[in-house]
């Protein structure tokens, strides 16, 4: 039993010098903080997960709808300042001023600068959710900028289509 002993310590003499090491307390250390720092990772990781989940699960996120009320006064303010159809404008703005192009124009930079910011939030939160594997179903849209160019000319497209053809407030 004792020759058995000397060989195994002699064998973890030969395994410390192989790896670079001297076998002492410090080098367990340091293994034992790597394998904590991979522990505290995966919780982390975990932990955005559940989190994600849980924004995902909820019916009437807050922030979104926030973010659409906001959109939608913004358009209102700039319709009550041009004027239109039948209605004077608040500021007195006829369809023959400079200011009338430029707050038509402004409609549309408010409008795609909202598009545009979410497009870039959707495609921010794919690669979180990405990064911390989150589970995602089936039907699930995996989002990419070649996915949100298409979605975005499409849904643009049917708003002229809607608004040539009079049913933009039928889709409202």
């Amino acid at each position: 039993p004792g020759d058995a002993a000397e060989t195994d310590g002699a064998d973890a003499e030969e395994e410390s010098e192989k790896n670079g090491s001297d076998g002492s307390d410090d080098d367990l250390k340091e293994v034992a903080v790597d394998n904590e720092e991979d522990v505290k990772a995966l919780e982390e990781e975990d932990r955005l997960r559940v989190q994600y989940l849980e924004e995902d699960a909820r019916q009437y996120p807050r922030e979104k709808l926030l973010a659409l009320l906001i959109l939608w006064i913004g358009l209102m303010l700039i319709t009550f300042l041009k004027g239109g159809k039948g209605v004077e404008s608040l500021v007195g703005i006829t369809c023959e001023s400079p200011w009338y192009a430029v707050l038509v124009a402004f409609q549309f930079i408010w409008t795609l600068g909202f598009a545009a910011l979410y497009a870039y939030k959707l495609l921010k939160m794919q690669k979180r959710k990405e990064a911390v594997r989150y589970p995602f179903q089936p039907h699930d849209v995996i989002w990419d900028g070649k996915k949100i160019r298409f979605y975005s000319s499409f849904t643009f497209l049917a708003g002229i289509v809607a608004g040539l053809i009079g049913i933009g407030g039928g889709m409202v």
